[in-house]
């Protein structure tokens, strides 16, 4: 099973309690624990337009140690990572947000 949700600026508190409330949720119903990927900001059209027509690309590369946003492919490698059998992994959370969160 394999849950997306988008985040724009500014619901991202709420966005991640109700993450970690559906993925607690699954593992007790499921007998599982899901995986998540926590991407930050990823370069999409849509990411694009946001950023030049609020002016948010400055504050949130001032915040990311790696100075850039990611791209849909390093995401895309991270569910692989995780999808992989031979990981050993349950119930991970993956950070794919070039530091973001470790400020």
């Amino acid at each position: 099973m394999v849950w997306a949700l988008a985040v724009l600026p500014g619901g991202l508190d709420a966005t991640a309690d109700l993450v970690d409330t559906e993925t607690a949720g699954a593992a007790l119903e499921l007998g599982v624990a899901p995986e998540r990927i926590s991407p930050g900001g990823t370069d999409t059209g849509i990411l694009s337009e946001i950023m030049s027509a609020q002016n948010v690309e400055h504050q949130l590369l001032e915040h990311t140690p790696m100075k850039r946003v990611g791209h849909p492919e390093e995401v895309a490698k991270a569910v692989a990572f995780l999808a992989f059998d031979a990981t050993n992994t349950t119930g991970a959370e993956l950070l794919v947000n070039g530091g973001y969160t470790q400020l």
